[in-house]
C-alpha cells in the first residue's frame, strides 16, 4: 500500500468508475449518484487520507483511512466509545481483480496501520444491498452495531461495523 498522489487521480477515477458500472450491472445503486466524485476523491488525496494497492504498476485497489468521521456517525450507538478509532470509506478493488483477497488485504493493512496510529477500532458502513461487502466484512471479524443510517437519495439503509483492534 501506498498513499495517493494527485497524478493517481485519473487512475483512481477510472477504477471507481469500472466499480460503479459493475455495482450497476448488479442492480446495486450503492455508487450510481456519482459517488465518489472528483472533489471528495481529491480531497482525500489532498488530506493524505487516500491509500491504494498496485500490481505491477497498475492501481488495483483504494481505500481512504481517516478520522473524518459523518456527523450521523456521531448519532450512532458504537460499542467502540472515545477519540481513538478511524473510519474507512470508499474502499473499492478493480472488478478485474475481485474475488483475489486484495479487499481482505486492504482491510488488513487498514487494521495494522489504525494500530499503528492507537486506534482501538476500525468504524465502517456499507450499503445493505451489497452482499459481498456485508460478507467480506463479516468474515473479517466486523460485527454490526443496531444502527443503520440512510444516505439520501438511497432509499435502502447503509449497515454500519466496528472492530476492536488488537
Amino acid at each position: 500500500m501506498r498513499q495517493a498522489s494527485r497524478n493517481d487521480l485519473p487512475e483512481i477515477l477510472e477504477l471507481y468508475s469500472a466499480c460503479r458500472t459493475e455495482l450497476n450491472r448488479q442492480h446495486i445503486d450503492q455508487w450510481a449518484h456519482g459517488y465518489p466524485s472528483e472533489a471528495m476523491v481529491m480531497a482525500d488525496i489532498e488530506n493524505l487520507d487516500l491509500w491504494v494497492r498496485e500490481e505491477r504498476g497498475v492501481i488495483i485497489g483504494v481505500v481512504a483511512l481517516n478520522q473524518s468521521a459523518a456527523e450521523r456517525y456521531n448519532q450512532l450507538t458504537w460499542s467502540c466509545q472515545g477519540n481513538m478509532h478511524y473510519e474507512v470509506h470508499r474502499l473499492a478493488v478493480h472488478p478485474q481483480h475481485a474475488g483475489k483477497g486484495i479487499g481482505s488485504a486492504i482491510m488488513s493493512w487498514a487494521e495494522e496501520e489504525s494500530c499503528r496510529r492507537n486506534a482501538c477500532c476500525i468504524r465502517l458502513d456499507t450499503y445493505s444491498r451489497n452482499a459481498a461487502n456485508i460478507s467480506l466484512y463479516r468474515k473479517l471479524g466486523y460485527r454490526s452495531i443496531e444502527n443503520e443510517i440512510f444516505w439520501p437519495p438511497l432509499n435502502s439503509p447503509f449497515v454500519c461495523f466496528e472492530k476492536q483492534l488488537e
